[in-house]
């Protein structure tokens, strides 16, 4: 639980006079009766308003002071902050407990975090509130720390970084008038719009760019089960006229680099009739233990092979051998995210599913009209595929 986190207020006891009149003031914030930038009632004035005394009032104002809704200006007064928590701060949902236990195994949900912490950096009048460790067990502190934020008003949404199916009958899942958005790959809950990744426009711009190169016997090397890289390439492997062999695909654990570097020195290795002449590899987990195999073979990369291989960007993994990298944007995807939120504030539609698509690592990338574009496709399809509806 981070300092930002404020305690849970006791529950199953009737509310003080100060903590009602601090809900009503509030709310009346919350729902636009006052806005950012306007003037709270003077003390006496509220307090009649309230039809509390002036020391409840005051009382009330110093709590949502400290929660950061209003701040004292000088001459004018009590006013409320232009950047109040339930426009402007934003709850980051991670099963995970935390970086140190992770480190090797989530490089996506390391680059998404980074990500989050870096738009907080950019745009300071935005803050992101990680909640990690939540999951299946709900009695965690940040998931009572997350209930009470939201109960608190004190969130603008709440982002997942991963779908949030082990919370379904958890408050932070069903509860309404919170804005959410989830980091998974299909619409799977009808009040969570998704953010995902097109797997299958990765998989086409590598074949594409294999094929411009004049390379026609890929290998895959993926994680176990190799879904759903095997089973895209199989589809486009014919149309682009690859050779292929059952066991030039090779799926194995990212838990130990030296099965990638082995795994990639029996598929490459030298005085086979014919072997193939590049390497996809599917998780950037893999990427430096499948190169570490091609360098300790002595294949020459990538005049005998190419390499392409998945990443999330800014952060690619190391390789020991040249790779083109080619993924997505952890800054895109989250500035995706805070843009769902923000649609939902404002009572705009916003689209079920967005793909963000792929970029090759030497290809520029610009968030916001990308975003803007693809929030307008989605939402263009989904009319098209609902009677009754518009763009």
């Amino acid at each position: 639980m981070t300092a930002d986190h404020a305690k849970p207020r006791p529950i199953g006891r009737p509310p003080s006079e100060r903590t009602a009149a601090e809900r009503r003031l509030r709310s009346m914030i919350v729902r636009g009766r006052f806005g950012p930038g306007d003037r709270i009632p003077p003390l006496l004035e509220l307090a009649t308003r309230l039809r509390i005394s002036p020391g409840t009032a005051q009382a009330a104002l110093a709590s949502l002071t400290q929660d950061g809704f209003v701040e004292p200006r000088g001459s004018r007064g009590t006013v409320v902050a232009d950047h109040p928590p339930h426009l402007f701060h934003y709850g980051v949902v991670s099963p995970y407990d935390g970086p140190a236990p992770w480190e090797e195994h989530s490089r996506f949900f390391h680059a998404l975090e980074a990500a989050a912490v870096d738009l907080q950096r950019r745009e300071p009048w935005r803050r992101m509130i990680f909640f990690h460790g939540i999951g299946k067990h709900h009695d965690v502190p940040d998931h009572h720390a997350a209930l009470a934020a939201i109960r608190g008003q004190r969130l603008a949404g709440l982002i997942f970084l991963n779908s949030p199916h082990e919370l379904m009958g958890s408050p932070l899942l069903e509860e309404r008038g919170t804005p959410r958005v989830a980091v998974m790959a299909a619409h799977a809950f009808k009040q969570v719009p998704a953010i995902g990744v097109d797997l299958d426009l990765w998989m086409q711009r590598v074949c594409e760019r294999l094929v411009a190169h004049g390379r026609t016997r890929p290998a895959l090397l993926g994680l176990p089960g190799g879904f759903p890289f095997s089973d895209i390439y199989a589809k486009l492997a014919p149309k682009h006229g690859f050779t292929t062999r059952p066991y030039w695909e090779q799926n194995v654990s990212y838990a130990r680099a030296e099965d990638a570097s082995r795994c990639v020195q029996l598929l490459f290795h030298p005085g086979q009739d014919v072997r193939p002449d590049s390497l996809i590899v599917t998780d950037d987990h893999l990427a430096g233990g499948a190169t570490q195999g091609l360098a300790a073979i002595g294949a020459s990369v990538p005049r005998d092979v190419e390499v392409i291989s998945l990443a999330n960007f800014p952060g690619p993994p190391k390789a020991h051998t040249p790779v083109s990298f080619v993924g997505f944007d952890a800054p895109q995807i989250i500035r995706a995210c805070v843009e769902q939120i923000d649609r939902q504030r404002r009572g705009e539609p916003v689209a079920g599913m967005i793909r963000v698509a792929p970029r090759f690592e030497d290809e520029p990338m610009d968030a916001a009209p990308m975003i803007a574009a693809l929030e307008a496709a989605a939402l263009a399809e989904e009319a098209q595929t609902t009677p009754g509806t518009t763009p």
